[in-house]
This record gives structure tokens, sequence and C-alpha cells, in this order.
């Protein structure tokens, strides 16, 4: 799992690389077409050679057919022929994982300080209310975590609630198992927002991919005061008083909360 959550965390910080300050291309494009910059100003070249800076920034697209500039403070989303897709009307723009061919694109957008996603049509897919909303950790759930009033919860890329907003943290292993925090005690929960394992647990971690130091048939490892428990899929205690230096060995770990960390790094928050 630390080797998914490191590639995850790269894969997130090389994306929406900005173009950098330079009278040279700083960018070239498959098509051969390019980014350039003179005097803080940006643009595309066109196919006889001429260049018109209009933008105060341009992003580096990951297709050819269009890209994320910044103009009068806002951002917005043109082709390479400077016509604009999406107006310049918003804080802050990104693509999301939901990224199919042209037109059918969503994208996490920022606007009067809050966040939510629009399609290709500039309209409104998942309502622009939220604190915090994530780009590219949500391949098992095909939806985002969102974050409001301080609170997690997930909505599916239609914009469709799953979990509501009101837990502390979420990780979705599966319909069935979803890991929960929620008034500072952990529990799990499934997509219909039913409590499997009760929020009783100090600390707790799934046994994945479920080879427990003790037997396999155990699902979750929990701590209740100061004490550790392996749990079945139901939340049944089926094994008392496990040592804590044992997990730690066999699970080459001593935190046991990477999973909502990965999830924190997804998230995208308000600028």
């Amino acid at each position: 799992m630390k080797a998914i959550i490191t590639i995850g965390l790269y894969i997130i910080s090389t994306l929406h690389l900005l173009g950098q300050p330079g009278q040279n291309k700083n960018l070239q494009l498959h098509n051969g077409k390019g980014i350039y910059e003179s005097n803080g100003k940006y643009g595309f070249v066109n196919y006889s050679g001429k260049i018109n800076y209009l933008y105060d920034s341009i992003t580096s697209p990951t297709t050819d057919n269009y890209a994320f500039a910044l103009k009068n403070k806002h951002w917005g989303v043109v082709d390479l022929d400077n016509n604009t897709i999406i107006p310049f009307e918003y804080e802050q723009i990104q693509e999301t994982i939901y990224k199919n061919e042209l037109g059918k694109d969503t994208f996490i957008v920022q606007k009067n300080g809050l966040l939510g996603t629009i399609d290709f049509k500039n309209k409104t897919v998942i309502p622009i209310k939220f604190e915090a909303i994530s780009g590219f950790c949500e391949t098992k759930i095909k939806g985002h975590y969102v974050t409001k009033n301080g609170k997690t919860g997930i909505v599916d890329k239609t914009g469709n609630i799953i979990i509501p907003t009101e837990y502390d943290h979420l990780y979705y292993h599966s319909k069935e198992i979803i890991k929960a925090k929620r008034n500072g005690k952990y529990g799990i929960i499934n997509s219909q927002n039913i409590t499997i394992v009760p929020f009783e647990y100090d600390s707790l971690f799934y046994d994945y991919p479920n080879k427990s130091i003790l037997d396999h048939s155990s699902i979750f490892i929990t701590k209740k005061n100061d004490n550790w428990y392996y749990l079945d899929k139901d939340g049944k205690i089926i094994r008392e008083k496990v040592l804590l230096e044992d997990i730690q060995r066999y699970y080459k770990t001593n935190t046991f909360d990477e999973d909502f960390n990965y999830i924190k790094h997804c998230m995208t928050t308000i600028k």
C-alpha cells in the first residue's frame, strides 16, 4: 500500500505544471505547437509562426486540444487557436481523473471562494460549495472526496451524494468497507452510510490484503483503551490483547493513518 500511495503522490505533484518565465519556448506540444512567454505574457504559436501573448499564465495541458489560461486574475479554458471554451471566471481550475475524449472532461473549479466541478460546457456538475475536493485519488469510488464545514463526505462524479459530509476523515476501500473517523473515533461504514464497525476505537486500519499475523479471518486491527484487537468483517472481536510490537513488526509501520494522509494530499483546497 505504501508503494501505491507514494506513486499516487508523485503523480499528483507532477500534474498541471505552470509555464515558467523566459523568452524561449516553454513547452513543445505533440501537434507541433508550443507555449511561449514574453514580458510576463503567454501565448501559443500558430501555424504561420505568429504568437499572440494574451494570457498571464498557461498551464501545461495533458492534451493537445486545450489548455488552462489565466486572464485578469481568473482562469478559463482555451483551445490552441485562442478560442475561449470555458470563460475566464474561476479562481482556479484543473482536470479531474474523469477525462475522456474532448468535450466529456470534467474540471475542478473554484468560484467565489468555494470548489466544485463543471463539464466542458461550463455546466455545474458537483455544486460549487465545498472547501476542498479530491482530484486524482478516486479510482475506486468513481467520485470525489469533498469537505464542507471541516467535515468530509463523498459525491459521485455526476454530483450525487454517496456519503454525507459528516466525517473527520474517510478512505474508500470498497462499497462494503469505508474507513471513517467521526468525533475523534474510528469505525467502518459502507456505501449506504451504514455503520459496520461502531465508532468507538482510538485507531483502526484495514488488514490489507487480509494477511493477519494470527489467522486469516480478521479484517480490521483496532485499538481501544490501550488494547489492540482483531475484528472480522462484521466488526466482531475475534482476537483480544494483540501485542502492538507484533503488529508493528508484521506490517512494518508505526503509523496506521497512511490512507487518510493519502486522501489529504489528494485534496484541492481553496486558494
